[in-house]
């Protein structure tokens, strides 16, 4: 994506957006409510034009693209796009059919066994639980056996069971070979299943970077500095100086330990810093977490 922007009358809701996937790569895609991410989504899908900038797959462009192109592109909203009075797989028949796919039962077999479907063939959508309609609503969005995969909310509304089972499901699709991008607002969700982080912010991207940036300990003192810093090496020789009077420890050291260590040097603050919490609350807000 290169500079897409799109309004909605006077209200910008994707404002000069511009990144990249790159093949295999798992990215979360992350902001506050109204911050752009739904309406990305739907850019990259095909569902919605730009008004500037660009979008291509594989370096040909998704803006009036071909059927043979957009068919490299699967896509689940955040309300899985189902017929409840239809059975499974006739459900994912139609789809493959909408998509202009053809395929056969076993075919179709395979992708429910993808999307951890296998047996439900002759299940009403409408009796399904929330947990089993969002794995219906991923196996559309693979049933046409996509390069890309965009997520909307891939995990709302379900359990923590049903949260973990999705989990899986996506680790197999991109351990597969898919590049898949996926928003959600559970941070924990994007720590398990990322690698990359994107976060927006009033339409705007402010952070890319990945997300498993070191969590650490920060310490700051208010004491003699020198000897502050000799003890704490003393105890943790990763320990690093970044200001005067303030030390970063590795995440493995406790911090009970650090305290005590500290305290003598009038140890002012002890935290961990780093975190995709943090970071995410400091792109948003420009506040500490």
């Amino acid at each position: 994506m290169e500079g897409l922007t799109r309004r909605f009358g006077r209200l910008t809701a994707v404002d000069s957006l511009s990144f990249q996937l790159r093949e295999g790569e798992v990215v979360g895609l992350l902001g506050l409510n109204g911050a752009g991410k739904s309406t990305t989504m739907r850019l990259l899908a095909g569902i919605l034009a730009p008004h500037e900038g660009t979008a291509t797959l594989d370096g040909k462009s998704l803006l009036n693209a071909d059927s043979e192109l957009r068919n490299q592109i699967g896509y689940l909203p955040e309300r899985p796009p189902l017929y409840l009075e239809m059975r499974v797989l006739d459900y994912l028949r139609f789809s493959a059919r909408i998509r202009g796919v053809s395929l056969d039962r076993a075919q179709l077999s395979g992708v429910m066994e993808q999307a951890g479907l296998g047996g439900m063939e002759r299940r009403i959508l409408g009796r399904l639980s929330k947990g089993y309609q969002q794995r219906v609503g991923l196996a559309q969005a693979l049933v046409h056996d996509p390069k890309l995969l965009i997520l909307d909310e891939p995990s709302s509304g379900l359990d923590p069971v049903q949260r973990l089972e999705i989990r899986s499901l996506l680790k197999k699709l991109a351990d597969g070979g898919r590049t898949l991008i996926l928003s959600t607002h559970l941070l924990e969700e994007v720590e398990a299943s990322c690698q990359r982080v994107l976060i927006l912010q009033e339409g705007r991207l402010v952070a890319d970077e990945p997300v498993s940036k070191r969590e650490r300990l920060s310490v700051r003192i208010s004491g003699d500095e020198e000897a502050a810093f000799e003890v704490l090496i003393g105890g943790f020789p990763e320990a690093e100086r970044v200001s005067p009077g303030a030390f970063l420890c590795p995440s493995s050291a406790e911090a009970a330990e650090v305290a005590r260590l500290m305290a003598p040097f009038g140890l002012e603050h002890l935290a961990k810093s780093g975190g995709l919490q943090e970071r995410f609350v400091r792109a948003t807000l420009g506040e500490e977490a």
